[in-house]
């Protein structure tokens, strides 16, 4: 039975691939989807494990905007504007769409308060939830007080307006019962450093993601005890 079972999500695991290689082809074209191939078949990523209180940020918000829990009707929305997305972010959108029918954490979209318009959208996962996903290789481990701000992804004509920063999600976790914040983010991703940052985390350790051949493996390169601050490539601190 075990091995059947073995099978039978392997089985699943292919198909979920083959799917997902469509959609990309269908939404990013064929360069695009080409290049997405090469990079499950080879490719690797150096990852930073951060870690810290989820207080109120320092400097106030930016950007106007509330965050709420999304319903199926907001997530669908997100997803409908792909179109109006960069190649790099219909792939992204992608990735999301296929974790949220995963079932990983909950859907949480912020929204203008001029206009009521989505502008981000950012799943809160447990460790709960990510256990039952089948994921937990693929994340931090979580306590019971801990999640994860998991796929955020601020829709391209709102970038560089301080979106994430403006987020309210702090008060949204306190009233969970949710006081820490674990993430991964890639160490030249400078928009999700920022914003991490602005939430006063700090770095725990740096890992090695590889893709080879669509399996997915990480190695442990640094641990840092007690964790530094984080800093941004090509930015004075």
């Amino acid at each position: 039975m075990s091995v059947f079972r073995a099978l039978y999500n392997k089985a699943k695991r292919v198909v979920a691939v083959i799917r997902f290689g469509v959609l990309t082809l269908r939404y990013a074209g064929l360069r695009f989807a080409l290049r997405q191939l090469g990079h499950q078949l080879y490719s690797h990523t150096v990852f930073l494990y951060s870690t810290g209180e989820m207080t109120a940020p320092v400097r106030p918000p930016r950007f106007p905007s509330y965050t709420v829990r999304a319903t199926e009707e907001d997530v669908k929305e997100v997803f409908n504007q792909m179109h109006s997305e960069s190649n790099t972010g219909k792939y992204q959108l992608l990735v999301r769409k296929w974790h949220h029918e995963r079932g990983l954490g909950i859907p949480y979209v912020q929204k203008t308060i001029d206009t009521n318009e989505m502008c981000c959208i950012r799943w809160l996962a447990t460790a709960e939830n990510i256990e039952k996903t089948g994921l937990a290789d693929r994340f931090p481990k979580l306590e019971e007080d801990e999640f994860i701000l998991e796929n955020v992804y601020t829709l391209e004509r709102f970038r560089s307006k301080g979106v994430q920063t403006s987020s309210n999600m702090y008060k949204i976790t306190q009233g969970m019962g949710l006081s820490r914040i674990k993430g991964q983010v890639a160490e030249d991703n400078i928009i999700e450093l920022r914003a991490l940052k602005g939430w006063d985390t700090k770095v725990s350790e740096r890992v090695l993601e590889r893709h080879l051949f669509f399996r997915v493996t990480r190695k442990s390169l640094e641990r840092y005890d007690p964790p530094i601050p984080i800093t941004i490539p090509g930015e004075n601190e």
